[in-house]
Parts: C-alpha cells; sequence; structure tokens
C-alpha cells in the first residue's frame, strides 16, 4: 500500500513509503534487505491480522506536520527516525505513537532493535504529538530536510528540476543550496524555499 496515496501528497504516491504485507520471511527480496540494513530502508512491524488498513491510516494521519505554510512530510518510515522517537518517548505514550502495531523490528544504527507497544489499537492524533517535540541530529535534520525538499520540487518544479538535471545532479545541487543557505543563518521554512527556487530559476543549461 501506497501511504501517500488518498493524501494530500497523492502527486508523490508512486515514489513511497510503501507498507508491504510480508507472509513469506524466507522470500529472497526480504533476506536481501535484513542484510543491508545500512541502506535505511525501513522497519518491520508485527500487527494483528487484518489490521494493515489501520496501520496504514494511523501513519497517514501523522504523515503532515505544521501549519500552511510551514508544513513537512514525517519521515515515519525512515528506520532514524523510529529510532530516536523510540529511544525518547516514554512507555506510556509509544501506543499512540506506534497504534496497532504489536512490536517492531528495526535498525538503529549498531544492531537490530525490538520494541513492543504495551497496547496496540487505533489511536486519534494528539495536538501536540510528544515524537515532534524530540530534537534530531543535526545531520539528521539535514537529510531529512534535503529530502523533504526535493521531493516537493520533483512534484511543484518538475520541469525546472529536469532542465536541471540535463547539465548536473539535481541532489548534488540541493545540497549546495542548503549549505549556502546555513553559511548564511537562513534556516526559517520561508528563507530556505525562497534561496531554493531563485536559485532554481536562476540556473540555465551550459551552453555548449
Amino acid at each position: 500500500i501506497s501511504v501517500y496515496s488518498e493524501t494530500q501528497v497523492s502527486d508523490l504516491a508512486d515514489a513511497g513509503p510503501f507498507i508491504f504485507l510480508v507472509d513469506d520471511p524466507d522470500n529472497e527480496h526480504i533476506r536481501a534487505l535484513l542484510k543491508a540494513p545500512e541502506r535505511n530502508w525501513g522497519w518491520l512491524a508485527s500487527i494483528r491480522k487484518g489490521d494493515l488498513p489501520t496501520l496504514t491510516q494511523h501513519w497517514r494521519e501523522r504523515l503532515i506536520i505544521g501549519t500552511r505554510p510551514n508544513q513537512a512530510m514525517y519521515r515515519f518510515h525512515d528506520n532514524r527516525v523510529l529510532t530516536r522517537a523510540l529511544e525518547h518517548l516514554p512507555e506510556e505514550a509509544r501506543p499512540e505513537y506506534l497504534g496497532p502495531t504489536v512490536s517492531t523490528c528495526y535498525w538503529q544504527g549498531a544492531s537490530w532493535e525490538v520494541a513492543h507497544n504495551s497496547a496496540p489499537g487505533e489511536y486519534a492524533l494528539p495536538a501536540d504529538p510528544i515524537w515532534l517535540n524530540i530534537p534530531a541530529p543535526a545531520s539528521q535534520s539535514m537529510e531529512m530536510l534535503q529530502s523533504n525538499i526535493y521531493r516537493y520540487l520533483w512534484a511543484e518544479h518538475s520541469d525546472d528540476l529536469m532542465r536541471l538535471s540535463q547539465h548536473q545532479d539535481p541532489s548534488t545541487w540541493l545540497s549546495e543550496q542548503l549549505s549556502q543557505a546555513q553559511k548564511w543563518g537562513w534556516s526559517a521554512p520561508e528563507q530556505v524555499h525562497f534561496l531554493i527556487i531563485n536559485k532554481l530559476n536562476e540556473t540555465e543549461p551550459t551552453i555548449i
């Protein structure tokens, strides 16, 4: 199931993330993923039979954070984000975060860890989710920011990004712009947005 489908970011549905129901743990693709946890491809969850739609809806409700125009996507599918949340959340707050997940297995950077949910079920999104008040490491924050902006550019400025890709790697270009924003002390979302869009409009293909 595509998590982004049937949400306000449905234009990005084909890019993932996806929730797969695994009924054969010996599947070669599953084994390949388990052998390469450093790729940070996601995490594993155990749920009750029939709870896949509930799990999908749970994360769709927690997908968009902030208010317009300062909204972002919460990267729940990133095992590094999950790791940091579970490290800081008190035990009583886990059910609201994990929802119908009975237990989860995830790579926390050095080893596999397992976390259990004491009360799996359906929970309304809290007005002020605790997991959004957990400070992320600077390196992780930058990775998430770059990923969110990259997805936004493909959704809203795909023609400009395609033009850019003809003469340089868009991901590398975006990283350079974010580094420039850091040097200038531009951290507010509107400042970063202003810089990125203006630089994108200025970029012209190299004339050969």
